[in-house]
């Protein structure tokens, strides 16, 4: 079903390749491409050569025809225009930006995007082909002449079972699937014919999901020179086994409601084929999209249908709502709190993915249950101590799964004493041999280079510099936060008063130092110094700033109202010499206008605003023009409260971080927001806020 529309794309990337090298080309002085080269640029500016491009529409017999350039010098810039009209990692993609796109990028995104709108009929397409095969054979059983020869017992088989034939097709979802294909199809032969602004708009809505669809079609139809390119950044220090085990397996996508990255392909079919591993992808890579592919997989292939995922508390309801998002079939249970004993027997029943924390996981252990096909371990780091207590009960987990994924985006290869005691947590045997090798690891840095390659085949990680070639870009994440007890109470009580930022203060900052988002934001920060990462921490409110900063430390400079624009100046200065990890906190209304902050790869907005421009400016701080790596911008979200209602009625969900960002990078002011993007009413919040809670 989907062929012909496959081949439409890869025809179209054809045009869209040429016309991005003969841009580059065109862009390139003839003086730069010869540098170094003692070919004389004079000659060939008399010649009419002045650009690379002039050079790559030239025969070599052509150029030594110009006066003064001879036959080697001839060969030798043609050999130069060659070597930079190679097909770059750019030149597979579309620009970021709509805006720069010429007639054959358009081609291709629409390309994809009718492509996109035809894969997801799949299921219906197969639902319809099933109730057809019983329709068929009713079909023949009753053909004139199959029915003359019939005995009698034959036909009235044959009678007995039409109307139950008739019946299923009606009542089945063959109707419904035959409903669904049609509009589906009407869909994709509109989109077809969009004009130029529409595709645009949808490449800014759904940039990643058609990215991904292109790179699957490039890894298997490609030509050998872009699946070479594709490749890059995959390759790691994998023993030859592991490196056939992986490339033999054919990722199992059935369950899976998304298009994967090469790279996050790549990383599911570790975690399967490894059986026991660490993945340690930088943050902002989708290393739980990659779990939850690598379970997606053995639930439809071999059967395993209870996994259990351990995380902190603070990330339980991130879990469930990726497993929503992600899956299919393929149910998530909230093991904690209260409802944790109905939340076992569902999951015993149905299967599915248990989600627990360190602290709970204990009670899991206490209980019969079926064989644990995965056991995910998130931010794993906090397992590293073999002593403590949660360690051990992760080991005891871990031991009964028959698979297990420990998962975490600090950087773990020249920190051996963590990662053996980890590699032990994953696969004693593992452990022992390395534990062999290099006692308790202190020694390791000796013969670092030995302890990686031991390493190899348990331990996965790429830098987004490595996989993500078209950015710099966003890569957005909306956090949702189950808010405590303190939090609520205190919440509660700013509404009794009608004191709607009040509420929205306590909603952070209400349990103080142990409130939930903070919590949060102290894992954030402990992986951004372990990685060496900046960070810009953004919030309205001074009683939250003071809080963000007694976390990253007293010596972290706020910026907010009060402080004067030559102080302002100074501490944005040092923040951007600064080696290493380096945190800002500002208040949005004033570090979100007028800073550049381009040494930031991080942005932590603490809560929802209720102008979606205030936040989209406050991300353009990093993401502007000389930024030379992702942002990642995580939005920290009080599930179920005021910040969840901010989201919903202004309309500003996280994936428009990255669009409108891109539509503004050269902007100091918001680029105009879309039409369903709104600000939020104070009046109105307030109003829905005090019915939430009965007051």
């Amino acid at each position: 079903m989907e062929r012909r529309y496959r081949k439409t794309v890869m025809k179209a990337r054809v045009p869209q390749q040429r016309e991005h090298v003969e841009q580059r080309l065109a862009a390139m002085p003839v003086e730069d491409l010869v540098r170094g080269s003692r070919v004389n640029t004079a000659a060939l500016r008399r010649g009419g050569i002045r650009t690379a491009a002039d050079v790559d529409q030239r025969t070599v017999e052509a150029l030594e025809r110009i006066r003064d350039i001879g036959p080697k010098s001839a060969r030798k810039i043609k050999d130069l225009a060659a070597e930079f009209a190679r097909t770059r990692s750019d030149d597979l993609r579309p620009p970021g930006n709509p805006d720069t796109w010429k007639g054959a990028d358009y081609a291709l995104v629409r390309g994809l995007a009718v492509l996109s709108l035809v894969t997801a009929l799949a299921p219906h397409a197969v639902v319809l082909q099933q109730a057809l095969g019983t329709v068929r054979g009713l079909a023949r059983g009753t053909s004139w002449l199959v029915w003359l020869l019939s005995p009698a017992s034959r036909k009235a088989r044959v009678r007995s079972e039409a109307p139950g034939i008739r019946q299923a097709w009606v009542t089945s979802q063959a109707a419904d699937s035959l409903q669904k294909l049609l509009a589906g199809f009407g869909r994709a032969q509109q989109a077809a014919t969009e004009p130029d602004s529409a595709v645009a708009g949808k490449w800014r809505r759904s940039s990643s999901s058609l990215l991904s669809l292109l790179e699957q079609l490039l890894a298997t139809g490609g030509t050998a020179e872009e699946r070479g390119i594709l490749r890059r950044g995959l390759a790691t220090r994998f023993s030859a086994d592991l490196v056939n085990r992986i490339q033999s397996i054919a990722l199992n996508t059935a369950r899976l409601g998304l298009q994967l990255r090469l790279y996050q392909e790549f990383g599911a079919k570790f975690a399967v084929a490894a059986g026991r591993g660490l993945l340690g992808d930088d943050m902002g890579l989708g290393k739980t999209v990659q779990a939850l592919a690598a379970i997606a997989h053995v639930t439809e292939t071999d059967g395993q249908r209870h996994h259990v995922v351990v995380c902190p508390a603070s990330l339980i309801d991130t879990w469930l709502q990726e497993i929503r998002q992600a899956l299919s079939g393929i149910p998530g249970w909230r093991f904690h709190g209260p409802g944790r004993d109905t939340a076992f027997s569902d999951w015993q029943e149905s299967g599915g993915i248990l989600v627990t924390s360190f602290q709970q996981a204990e009670h899991l252990l206490a209980r019969d249950h079926a064989p644990v096909g995965f056991a995910v371990v998130d931010e794993a780091h906090f397992v590293k101590n073999p002593q403590a207590q949660r360690t051990k009960i992760v080991r005891s987990l871990t031991r009964r799964a028959g698979r297990v994924l420990l998962m975490s985006g600090t950087p773990m290869e020249n920190r051996a004493a963590e990662f053996i005691a980890l590699a032990d947590l994953a696969d004693p045997g593992q452990g022992a041999r390395l534990r062999a090798q290099f006692g308790d690891g202190r020694d390791a840095h000796r013969d670092a280079g030995s302890f990686r390659d031991a390493i190899g085949d348990l331990y996965l990680r790429r830098n987004q510099d490595e996989v993500l070639t078209e950015l710099p870009g966003i890569i957005p994440t909306d956090i949702r936060i189950e808010a405590g007890e303190d939090e609520i109470l205190a919440c509660k009580h700013a509404l009794a008063n009608r004191n709607l930022n009040g509420a929205r203060i306590a909603l952070t900052a209400g349990g103080g130092e142990r409130s939930a988002k903070i919590t949060r934001l102290g894992e954030i920060i402990d992986e951004c110094r372990d990685g060496n990462k900046k960070i810009l921490i953004f919030s309205q409110f001074r009683r939250v700033l003071d809080l963000c900063r007694t976390i990253t430390g007293e010596q972290t400079p706020v910026i907010h109202g009060d402080v004067p624009l030559s102080k302002r100046a100074e501490i944005t200065r040092r923040f951007q010499e600064a080696e290493g990890f380096a945190a800002l906190v500002m208040q949005i209304d004033v570090g979100g206008v007028g800073l550049n902050l381009q040494a930031a790869s991080v942005v932590i907005l603490m809560e929802p605003q209720l102008k979606p421009s205030t936040e989209q400016q406050a991300i353009a701080r990093a993401h502007r023009m000389g930024q030379t790596r992702p942002v990642v911008v995580y939005r920290l979200i009080a599930a179920g409260s005021i910040d969840e209602r901010i989201v919903q009625l202004s309309g500003f969900k996280a994936e428009l971080f990255d669009q409108l960002a891109r539509h503004s990078v050269l902007a100091d002011a918001a680029s105009e927001l879309p039409a369903d993007v709104r600000d939020v009413n104070e009046g109105d919040l307030l109003a829905w806020a005090r019915s939430r809670y009965g007051l």
